[in-house]
């Protein structure tokens, strides 16, 4: 199911409230290059690609109905992610172990499944990668004690990285392990997504 932001601005990467004019300028600059020809894209590169016109095109189609402008298209309105107040967040343990490599996010994602299913939820995520033997118990303690003391931005309109998320171009766990990287290895966002291999060049040059 295409998930539809129905904030614009934050899509658009423009302050809230910008003029009407630049809303429909911006919004027609990234269509087009969403646009662009598809050819040497991967497939899942296209599907991406596919799935963030679709929530921009839902996007600029509520944010028509609000002006009281004529829609694009007919799409069922969905209830937008809540906004964080706090100028930061703190990582979870498994971004964490993503980012230093001692975890896939596939076995991450495997771990979570299982303190899903399991009878006790409150289950520490830690204590059942440790049961399982993809870390040690110092490991786990001093990515915990980590995970106290390291801030990450907290998710913002006019910060690319979200723009990314609510396009369906990353997860959230994707955003997070590169911000972390970004943080810890001083290198850009840009970078640690491309290294990460979650996207391409062309990818990002698409978006901004």
């Amino acid at each position: 199911m295409i998930v539809m932001v129905k904030n614009i601005f934050l899509l658009l990467g423009l302050p809230e409230g910008s003029p009407a004019s630049e809303v429909k300028e911006a919004y027609t600059a990234l269509m087009n290059r969403l646009c662009e020809s598809e050819a040497g894209l991967f497939d899942l590169e296209l599907e991406m690609v596919r799935e963030a016109r679709q929530r921009l095109t839902r996007s600029w189609d509520y944010h028509s109905s609000q002006q009281g402008e004529p829609k694009q298209g007919n799409y069922d309105q969905e209830s937008a992610p809540a906004e964080q107040s706090n100028d930061y967040c703190r990582p979870k343990l498994g971004q964490l172990l993503v980012s230093a490599g001692l975890l896939t996010l596939d076995e991450l994602d495997a771990i979570l499944e299982i303190q899903h299913n399991t009878k006790n939820e409150l289950i520490h995520v830690g204590c059942l990668l440790v049961a399982a033997g993809y870390i040690t118990e110092q490991q786990k303690d001093y990515y915990l004690r980590l995970q106290a003391v390291l801030k990450l931005p907290s998710d913002h309109p006019h910060r690319w990285g979200q723009r990314l998320l609510e396009l369906g171009m990353v997860d959230d766990d994707q955003l997070k392990v590169a911000l972390i990287e970004q943080k810890t290895t001083c290198c850009s966002l840009r970078e640690a997504l491309i290294n990460r291999g979650w996207l391409t060049a062309e990818m990002l040059d698409r978006i901004f």
